[in-house]
Order: C-alpha cells, then structure tokens, then sequence
C-alpha cells in the first residue's frame, strides 16, 4: 500500500526522470512547488498561477508605498 509520501517522492521522481522543469512559485506567500506545463502556463513563468502573480504584485505595490 502507497502512503502520502511514497505517493509524493514517486511522483517527483516521475517528473525528474521525464527531465520535468519544477519551480517554487516566487509568491512570497504562496511558494508551493509546480511545473509550468502541468498548469498550462507558460515554461518560463515564475508563479505557480495569475492569482500569485497578482497577489505577489500586490504586496511589492504596498511595500514600495508603506516606506515612504
């Protein structure tokens, strides 16, 4: 029987054999693992999707304008 964890290293070690790009969507707040194709986006997209990448835009908008 596969327990969660099995289930996940078998998965991750599916996509670094198939040479699958994985990233850490770059959303501070977010930072689950990915692969850009499984979403449909984009191969050199750095968020896991639109949401985090406006999320992510949000929060440098409110750090760049709380400094001053």
């Amino acid at each position: 029987p596969m327990g969660l964890m099995t289930a996940v290293y078998s998965q991750l070690a599916r996509g670094l054999l198939d040479n699958s790009a994985y990233r850490i969507c770059l959303n501070p707040e977010c930072g689950i693992l990915f692969t850009p194709h499984e979403k449909g986006r984009r191969s050199d997209t750095s968020y896991c999707s639109s949401e985090c990448q406006e999320r992510a835009k949000r929060l440098r908008y409110v750090a760049r304008h709380s400094e001053k």
